[in-house]
């Protein structure tokens, strides 16, 4: 697998719960950010109290890192890994043989049943 496609194939998996937990976070706070809020001792929706003056900034400040933070996660970080990939191949570094996959499952850790006697085998 091409370290591009693998990137693309990452940014496609990765794209939906990033996404997800953002917007919901970002659209939890916009109430908060625009200083609306429910006063539960008159009941009554209110707007601009004094806890919502100190609330708004952190709800906008919140937005902003989350937006910023994802755009990070969803586009920089898989172009800094294939262009630094791209670089240390560049420099004379070896580069992944064709045939490695990361989605291999990795070798099973042999059973309590299987290890010879000498191995520490942990109380059940």
């Amino acid at each position: 697998m091409d370290v591009r496609s693998a990137a693309a194939e990452a940014g496609v998996t990765r794209l939906r719960p990033v996404l997800l937990t953002a917007s919901t976070t970002v659209i939890g706070l916009i109430p908060t950010a625009i200083g609306v809020s429910y006063n539960f001792q008159t009941w009554a929706w209110t707007t601009r109290s004094e806890s919502s003056q100190m609330w708004s900034n952190i709800a906008i400040v919140v937005i902003f890192g989350l937006t910023f933070a994802t755009i990070l996660t969803l586009v920089v970080v898989p172009s800094l890994y294939v262009m630094l990939y791209r670089f240390t191949v560049r420099l004379g570094f070896p580069a992944l043989p064709p045939s490695w996959n990361p989605r291999r499952p990795s070798p099973a850790r042999p059973s309590r049943i299987d290890r010879p006697n000498g191995a520490h085998n942990p109380p059940e």
